[in-house]
C-alpha cells in the first residue's frame, strides 16, 4: 500500500466532514503520515517568516533558488541547521506544519513569496 504514494503527493481522505485534501509528509514502515491542511491554505507570508525568525528558524532560498529550512543564525535557540530542521519536521505547531506542506508543494517558493 505504501508504494500508491509519494511524501509530497495531495491525496483524498475520509475525515469527520466526508472526503478533505491531505498532503503526504512521510512514509515509512509504519504507514503513510499525512496533513489534512487544505491545499489552498498552504502559503507562507512575510508575517509567517517574521514569527519564524522569531522562534530561532526560517525558510531560506539556498542555490538555485530552493527553499530550505534553516536556523536564524542571530538566534541562539539552535546549534545548526539541522537541529532547526529537525526541531520544524517533528513539531505540531500550525507554522511549523504549513511550513512542511509549502515546502513539499512548493520547493521553489511561490506566491505570496517571502520577503
Amino acid at each position: 500500500m505504501c508504494g500508491d504514494y509519494s511524501v509530497g503527493q495531495v491525496i483524498t481522505v475520509d475525515g469527520c466532514d466526508g472526503a478533505v485534501e491531505a498532503i503526504v509528509l512521510e512514509i515509512s514502515a509504519s504507514g503513510v503520515f499525512y496533513d489534512t491542511l487544505p491545499v489552498n491554505e498552504v502559503y507562507w507570508s512575510g508575517a509567517d517568516q517574521a514569527a519564524a525568525l522569531l522562534d530561532g528558524w526560517a525558510l531560506f532560498q539556498v542555490d538555485g533558488g530552493k527553499l530550505e529550512i534553516q536556523r536564524h543564525d542571530e538566534s541562539s535557540r539552535f546549534d545548526d541547521d539541522i537541529q532547526a530542521r529537525d526541531y520544524v519536521m517533528n513539531s505540531g505547531d500550525g507554522r511549523c506544519r504549513r511550513a512542511k506542506a509549502y515546502l513539499l508543494l512548493f520547493p521553489n517558493g511561490r506566491e505570496p513569496m517571502i520577503p
